[in-house]
């Protein structure tokens, strides 16, 4: 999945480069490596109890209208802002 990431965008992706939830294209997979819990402030309670928390592995379903993230048996329907504030990793 990141090798046709890497040829439409153009850019050198490793699977030890950090990214947020919102470069991510459908179908990718990524591991959460960090949250901006500043930025999200009382959102980021309710986003860490619902499990996006730092080790958990997502897979974004969809970019429009909203990022739609896959969390194991749950799917979450996030803004791209909050996306932005999900450091990844991404998983090949």
């Amino acid at each position: 999945m990141l090798s046709c990431y890497k040829k439409k965008r153009g850019r050198n992706l490793s699977s030890d480069t950090a990214l947020t939830a919102a470069h991510l294209r459908p179908g990718d997979k990524a591991m959460i490596i960090a949250l901006d819990t500043t930025a999200l402030g009382q959102h980021a309670n309710k986003l860490m109890a619902l499990g996006l928390l730092p080790g958990a592995e997502i897979r974004l379903e969809q970019r429009f209208p909203t990022l739609v993230l896959k969390l194991g048996q749950t799917t979450l329907a996030v803004d791209e802002a909050v996306g932005q504030l999900l450091k990844v990793k991404p998983k090949t």
